[in-house]
């Protein structure tokens, strides 16, 4: 259920479908509605209805809220978050990289490349609010799938240095990048 907490308390604070919790908590429908159900009865968290779906949202006016919020925060990567925010559907590839250092150890401090077919501003807000909780700052650079691949025959300089830095993938992974480089 701590996942579950983490996905409710978190760096995302709109409702979020029952069924989604779910899959994203990676855990059984009834047990995580069950769960779910409790929370709302103790007052931390609210649901409502859209159509046919359900959808629970943290209660920020409880008195645990800061302190659930504190450790959802402390339970989620750098990484995580991105990735929760994101919009994921629309980037083939969301790399964070840092040169001469390994991502672990400086988190944040590198950039984020980010490949795909997504609006600009969608992707700067969601990097925003992670930046709110993670304040270390993102150099941020974004391609359209297209854009990169001409960029790597012109062979930019910029482009081939993030390829050769050491990196963390939040979307995509090595083997599919390998596909397009």
């Amino acid at each position: 259920m701590a996942e579950v907490v983490v996905l409710l308390f978190g760096v995302r604070q709109e409702p979020q479908h029952l069924r989604e919790l779910a899959r994203e908590a990676q855990m059984a429908f009834s047990a995580v509605r069950r769960e779910l159900l409790r929370l709302e009865k103790l007052g931390l968290l609210r649901s409502s209805r859209m159509g046919n779906r359900l959808l629970f949202q943290a209660e920020p006016t409880h008195a645990f809220f800061p302190a659930l919020y504190a450790l959802a925060l402390q339970a989620t990567s750098l990484e995580r978050a991105l990735w929760m925010l994101l919009p994921w559907r629309e980037l083939e590839f969301a790399i964070l990289h840092s040169p001469g250092a390994t991502v672990e150890s400086t988190a944040g401090s590198g950039g984020l490349l980010l490949i795909g077919s997504h609006d600009h501003s969608t992707v700067l807000r969601a990097v925003e609010r992670v930046q709110e909780q993670y304040p270390a700052p993102l150099k941020i650079r974004s391609f359209t799938l297209e854009a990169f691949d001409e960029r790597l025959a012109d062979e930019d300089a910029e482009v081939l240095a993030i390829l050769e830095e050491p990196r963390t993938f939040v979307i995509g992974s090595e083997k599919e990048l390998a596909k397009i480089v």
